[in-house]
């Protein structure tokens, strides 16, 4: 907005109220899109992870709606008789029955007809319309206007690519194949219909920070030139495709009397103060690079101009928000509105009298639907296979950007656990620790890992746990070597921080048991190695630590470090000869360390007889 990319969002700021909306933790879309769709926690509203297991199959499915355990705002505004109109949001297939229209999100994503994935099922035809238009309509000069420099070959490429989400340029026509989408389908819809609340959801502000924030300035080592040059611009280029949108919605905002709200779940680190050396694409670590930080702003009527972004929200304070514009009552146990609401009030817009009607058309159709003959069997194993085609492509996107992990769990074999998966659990624990609810995280982790053996987070969460409170040593560092041998991201580091913790503990008898199995689990690991040589020369013994260095330097001989490293265990052992000739080979590799020079100095004038 700074630098004049985004004039619609700036003049939205100048005539509005807003600010910063704290996200919850872990931030992770389906989570936080439903505590601001429900105003709960995900310990009550329970949607806790991305996929579930899918009773009939056993195999993973993205979450479905008839997971969550609470109403959301467009149950809540529809039972106040408010109309409704919500696009793409997570966790909504298939798709409720609500009063108006709701287009869930594995509609969003799907090339064919499935079923469920539209509310009213008599707006499924208009709908599949819409999105096969949008489709038409991203072209190869769209995807040009955002990535200049793009081939006929590769825009072909992209369009048949089984994995989209996998590399830049299909995963940039996909985003913006999706963002069109909803916005036809939401202005198509709001331009005939006016329902009191409308939610529209754009997840590519998200998918394009995962995508190619890496490649923005400041330039990251690990990025290639040549991908940094290309790919660069691509962001600020898409932020300003969605800056014109928000002007289409500021439009129909004004000339039907709305207040327009625009909210987003976390912010996104594009900065210098990037996770420079964790991926933006791996399940590991690709929530890192989430700030915790969103933005909220409210423009419209009753809605005071306070520009600046001086306020303070949480995502939590969202669902009241919506349902006190919306003129419907908001639920007991609801995180509170935002404060601005207070001053906008709950005056009927225009167009509600028509809306009553509206509703009333959908009403029917909706019952004609319902009333239609059966299809075939076969039709209805085609629709079947349709919607697992969607699923699985979801399943691909979200392992492509860092949502999810490789599969893990073998379907068919029983879980004791029902439906959820590992992760589920291991997020609610995660939300339990915050809540310093210790004893109650402990069980979630422990029923993680009953879920899913293989999995590696909850053995890192749950053994980090455990040694943060003191409680159970030898479990905690099992879990950690557990967690290491299944490939956990930085597992290596994980080890290294856990021994110093224990050795600053006056703890080196864990540090070196733990350094046993790591350097076991890693043999050709030279930190894990040097460092459990150093463990050793500490609790003094010298041969041992010679073994670890020696070793050390066979993996890499042109380590100063290791070969100083040597000399101080020969010195220990009183080999002077093998202690000089490895300071020599230390000095030799790094004559600009001082210090080493000294070390052999200081040898070379002690007195004493050499032995080797």
């Amino acid at each position: 907005m700074a630098q004049g990319s985004l004039p619609n969002l700036a003049r939205l700021e100048r005539s509005g109220s807003g600010g910063t909306l704290l996200t919850q933790q872990p931030p992770l879309s389906p989570l936080v899109w439903t505590t601001m769709m429900t105003g709960r926690s995900p310990l009550e509203h329970r949607i806790l992870d991305f996929v579930h297991f899918d009773r009939a199959t056993g195999r993973r499915e993205p979450i479905t709606s008839d997971e969550r355990q609470v109403p959301a705002v467009w149950n809540l505004a529809g039972s106040a008789d408010r109309d409704v109109a919500i696009f793409g949001l997570w966790a909504t297939f298939p798709a409720e029955s609500v009063r108006g229209l709701l287009v869930s999100d594995r509609f969003i994503a799907a090339r064919d007809s499935i079923p469920g994935a539209v509310f009213p099922p008599g707006e499924s035809a208009w709908a599949e319309g819409v999105r096969r238009t949008a489709r038409a309509s991203v072209d190869l000069p769209t995807l040009a206007t955002v990535l200049p420099d793009v081939s006929p070959a590769e825009w072909s490429a992209a369009g048949e690519s089984q994995d989209p989400f996998a590399a830049p340029v299909s995963g940039l026509r996909q985003v913006l194949t999706q963002t069109e989408i909803v916005r036809r389908m939401a202005t198509e819809w709001l331009a005939a219909h006016r329902p009191r609340l409308s939610v529209v959801y754009f997840e590519g502000t998200d998918t394009i920070g995962h995508l190619f924030a890496p490649f923005v300035p400041p330039a990251l080592a690990s990025v290639p030139a040549g991908e940094s040059a290309r790919f660069r611009d691509v962001p600020e280029r898409y932020f300003a495709r969605v800056d014109a949108m928000l002007g289409e919605f500021a439009q129909i905002a004004e000339r039907t009397g709305a207040v327009l709200m625009i909210a987003s779940d976390h912010g996104f680190e594009w900065g210098a103060d990037r996770p420079t050396t964790l991926s933006s694409v791996a399940s590991a670590t690709a929530a890192q690079w989430h700030r915790k930080e969103g933005i909220y702003l409210l423009v419209g009527p009753g809605i005071p101009a306070a520009p600046g972004h001086r306020g303070r929200g949480d995502v939590a304070q969202v669902a009241a928000s919506l349902l006190a514009l919306s003129g419907a009552p908001v639920r007991d146990g609801m995180a509170p509105a935002l404060e601005e609401v207070a001053a906008a009030g709950t005056a009927t817009p225009p167009g509600v009298a028509e809306d009553r009607q509206s509703a009333s058309n959908v009403s029917e159709r909706a019952e004609a639907a319902e009333g239609a003959p059966a299809p075939l069997a076969g039709a209805k194993d085609r629709k079947r296979r349709a919607a697992d085609a969607v699923g699985e492509e979801e399943l691909k996107k979200l392992h492509s950007l860092g949502y999810i992990g490789a599969t893990l769990a073998t379907p068919g074999v029983p879980r004791p656990h029902g439906t959820r998966t590992a992760a589920s659990f291991s997020n609610e624990a995660q939300i339990l620790e915050l809540a310093s609810r210790t004893d109650a995280a402990v069980a979630a982790y422990q029923q993680a890992i009953e879920q899913e053996p293989d999995a590696v987070a909850p053995k890192w969460n749950l053994s980090n746990l455990l040694f943060e409170n003191g409680r159970d040593a030898a479990t905690s560092d099992r879990l950690l070597l557990e967690a290491l041998r299944g490939g956990a991201e930085q597992g290596p580091r994980m080890v290294l921080e856990r021994a110093a913790a224990w050795r600053q503990q006056g703890r080196g008898d864990r540090a070196i048991s733990l350094l046993d199995g790591a350097v076991a689990t890693l043999p050709e690991n030279l930190e894990l190695t040097l460092f459990r040589g150093k463990g050793r020369i500490e609790q003094g013994d010298c041969r041992g630590a010679r073994t670890d260095f020696a070793t050390a330097v066979a993996l890499d001989e042109s380590r100063a470090g290791s070969w100083a490293a040597l000399a101080t265990a020969h010195l220990c052992l009183g080999e002077r000869l093998a202690t000089r000739r490895a300071f020599e080979r230390a000095v030799a590799l790094a004559p600009e360390r001082v210090e080493l020079q000294r070390a052999l100095a200081a040898l070379s004038s002690a007195a004493g007889p050499a032995r080797d």
